[in-house]
């Protein structure tokens, strides 16, 4: 089964959030409906999210991945306590994004790109396949082998007509990001 995690971009709730990649994201709910695709979601992803009632019932509808807590991040009841290789990992990622050096930005932008990291931390702890996200720049999918597809990248014609997972594979392997 080929996993992938869903940026917080990617919960389109209805018609009011249609953008250009709307019909890609849905064709990649269908392809969960056939079975070919599990989608998830960071915990994460609900925390930056929060108030908008709606994109928090679609999110729900994805399988939730518990990452490391985060003080002042992360919700209580959906996060895991993390273990020393957790943190060292974490902070690991902290650096080599550069966010220990961030200045000159806002607090909440820090949070959202703190949120980005945990989202991404959680994608690599799960090992999913793909993280699909139309905000490349917010991700160091190369530092860390992540397989990253923008979802402008899939054409909704083509995807509709894969029927196998060798074949999704191959899709989705072509339109990664390098």
């Amino acid at each position: 089964m080929i996993k992938i995690t869903f940026d917080t971009n990617c919960i389109l709730r209805d018609e009011k959030d249609k953008n250009k990649y709307y019909n890609q994201i849905k064709i990649l709910e269908q392809l969960e409906k056939k079975g070919l695709i599990e989608i998830h979601r960071a915990d994460a992803t609900d925390t930056e999210i929060d108030g908008f009632n709606s994109r928090l019932k679609k999110s729900s509808e994805f399988k939730e991945d518990l990452g490391i807590g985060v003080y002042d991040n992360s919700r209580y009841d959906h996060c895991v306590y993390a273990g020393p290789s957790d943190e060292d990992e974490f902070n690991d990622l902290k650096q080599r994004s550069g966010f220990n050096n961030l200045k000159n930005i806002s607090e909440k932008k820090k949070k959202n790109k703190l949120k980005d990291l945990m989202i991404l931390h959680t994608h690599k702890k799960m090992g999913h396949n793909y993280l699909i996200s139309n905000n490349i720049k917010d991700f160091i999918f190369d530092l860390l082998n992540i397989n990253l597809i923008n979802p402008e990248k899939l054409d909704s014609n083509k995807i509709d007509t894969i029927n196998t997972e060798n074949e999704l594979i191959n899709y989705f392997d072509e339109r990664k990001e390098k």
